[in-house]
């Protein structure tokens, strides 16, 4: 009797090892976005041209016009850009595979200056997706109105 209740449990256990498998491939499934039509890369490229652009700079309460431009070509990051003394802004980009679909990302960091120091504004930044073209319209950090923010407005596109 017990020979045989060792049997039947074996066998049951062994079945559902086996047929209970979800035999699912992801790479072959279909999957659909009901949140947002999403435009999808086909082929990575090696190197992006970034491009900044920033017609007014905030510093607290204080906002400047003024008219800075830069270009790079950069695979994953750019350098440390100076958009004046003591303001500075670095680009980052990478490239994933969500859902299967290929994707670029990029984050913002803005810096400041002290004591002949470039040092981050702000903590650990987000990843956001992208399309290459106009990636946004600006940047900032903090509270506007207040004498901690630090912000820009103008155009960053990365193509």
């Amino acid at each position: 009797m017990q020979k045989t209740f060792i049997f039947i449990a074996t066998l049951t256990l062994f079945s559902l090892t086996i047929f209970g498998q979800d035999k699912s491939n992801l790479k072959s499934e279909c999957f659909t976005n009901i949140s947002q039509e999403q435009k999808t890369i086909d082929k990575y490229k090696d190197n992006l041209t970034l491009k900044i652009e920033v017609t007014i700079l905030k510093v607290g309460k204080i906002s400047t016009a003024i008219n800075f431009t830069y270009d790079e070509i950069i695979q994953n990051e750019s350098s440390l850009i100076q958009i004046n003394d003591s303001i500075a802004i670095k680009v980052a980009i990478t490239r994933a595979v969500d859902f299967v679909e290929k994707k670029y990302l990029y984050k913002v960091d803005l810096f400041t200056k002290s004591d002949k120091c470039w040092k981050r504004a702000s903590g650990a930044n987000d990843w956001n997706e992208f399309y290459p073209g106009i990636v946004t319209a600006g940047c900032s950090v903090g509270y506007e109105g207040t004498d901690n923010y630090l912000g820009f407005t103008g155009t960053i596109i990365i193509e």
